[in-house]
C-alpha cells in the first residue's frame, strides 16, 4: 500500500469534499426557497434556501416603549409613555399612556403671580419692589419695578 505524504493527503482530502459539495449541489432538486427563520411569523420549516421573504409584525417605531427590533411590519401597536394633556407644555398627540406632563409657571408661593398648577419653573415669578440701584429703597430681591422708588436727596433738604 502506497503511502502519501501529508500535503498530498490533504490536497487529496480537499478534492474529495469539493467533488462531493459541487456533486450535491448540482443534483439536490429539494432545494426549497421561503423564509428559513423561525423567529418571523412566515417560517416555513420547509424551506432551505432563504429568499427574502420573512415577516414579522410588530411595533417599527424605536421611540415606542414596546419597540420590536425583529419586526419589519407595522401592526399599529406600538404604544408612547409620555403627556396626554393639550395643556401642558410636553404634550404629546401620539401618546398612548399618561406619563409626566410639564406646566411651565412661576412656583414661588411667595410671588404675586404664583402659578398653582405649575410644576415647573420658568423664571417668571414676579417680586414687587424698587429696582433702581440708585434708590434710596432699592429691593435686591425686586425684578419688578412697583414705582416705589425714593431718589437719595444729597446735601441740605431746608
Amino acid at each position: 500500500m502506497k503511502t502519501l505524504t501529508p500535503l498530498k493527503s490533504i490536497l487529496s482530502f480537499l478534492f474529495t469534499v469539493t467533488f462531493l459539495t459541487n456533486l450535491f449541489a448540482q443534483t439536490d432538486t429539494t432545494a426549497v426557497s421561503g423564509c428559513i427563520y423561525p423567529i418571523y411569523d412566515n417560517y416555513n420549516e420547509q424551506a432551505t434556501t432563504d429568499d427574502g421573504s420573512c415577516e414579522k409584525a410588530g411595533c417599527i417605531n424605536e421611540l415606542a416603549l414596546n419597540y420590536d427590533a425583529i419586526a419589519n411590519i407595522s401592526d399599529s401597536t406600538c404604544y408612547y409613555l409620555d403627556c396626554m394633556d393639550s395643556l401642558a407644555t410636553n404634550y404629546n398627540p401620539d401618546a398612548t399612556h399618561e406619563g409626566f406632563c410639564v406646566y411651565l409657571g412661576c412656583t414661588d408661593d411667595n410671588a404675586p403671580n404664583y402659578d398653582a398648577a405649575a410644576n415647573t419653573d420658568d423664571d417668571s415669578c414676579q417680586y414687587m419692589g424698587c429696582i433702581d440701584e440708585t434708590a434710596f429703597n432699592f429691593d435686591i430681591l425686586a425684578n419688578t419695578d412697583d414705582e416705589s422708588c425714593y431718589p437719595i436727596i444729597t446735601g441740605c433738604t431746608d
